[in-house]
């Protein structure tokens, strides 16, 4: 199974580091006053949104925490960079609505329809090739993982290659709600060779106080 990078059009990288802490644009504005730079940086740079890096697996069965720890040196031990995004947050539906707005375009959202009985999270920017042997591998590899709690995984996979778009979602059924009491969320997968991980800080995906996933 092969791996292609492809760069998201309409999804700049906004290097301001921890910035996001200082100007939560989320908390200090309405949705309807945001920028095209203030929804921007909800979608890529923010609580609810993180650039990471791929490593390479050399055992892309193994469920966490087992899995992406192979690949020592050679010249098969490479990453490349992906944007991690809790999709189903009210925060980042916003977000892509108000660029919406400001676009003049339509549309509507599967994680917003989802969000009542799923927590969705997106890998933006990975273009997999394969078809039902990739939905099995990330329906097994995938997971939300919690301290001293049994991790969720999906019960749903969509791939969106359409139109130039390369982002694959994952819908986590609520069974075991999230708490701000659990702390901290990894997410966990693999695809093709790319382990892709993002440790998401529940305190700091919060506005105006409220936990803000779905």
């Amino acid at each position: 199974m092969q791996l292609t990078t492809v760069l998201r059009a309409g999804l700049p990288v906004i290097a301001c580091g921890v910035a996001f802490c200082a100007n939560e644009v989320w908390n200090t504005k309405v949705s309807s006053h945001w920028s095209e730079a203030d929804a921007n940086l909800i979608l890529n740079n923010s609580p609810w949104a993180k650039q990471v890096k791929t490593k390479t697996t050399q055992s892309a069965g193994r469920r966490y925490p087992t899995g992406g720890r192979g690949g020592r040196g050679g010249a098969n031990d490479w990453s490349i960079s992906a944007l991690v995004r809790w999709e189903s947050a009210r925060p980042v539906q916003e977000a892509e609505a108000r660029l919406h707005d400001l676009h003049g375009a339509s549309g509507s959202s599967e994680a917003k329809e989802a969000g009542e009985k799923h927590y969705v999270v997106s890998v933006i920017g990975l273009r997999p090739s394969g078809s039902q042997q990739l939905r099995d591998q990330l329906l097994t590899t995938t997971q939300l993982v919690r301290k001293n709690k049994t991790p969720i995984g999906p019960d749903d996979v969509k791939v969106k290659t359409q139109e130039g778009a390369n982002e694959i979602q994952f819908f986590f059924p609520k069974t075991s709600p999230i708490s701000q009491d659990d702390k901290e969320v990894t997410f966990h997968t693999v695809i093709g060779r790319m382990t892709v991980e993002n440790k998401f800080q529940l305190k700091s995906m919060t506005r105006n106080r409220r936990l803000e996933l779905d």
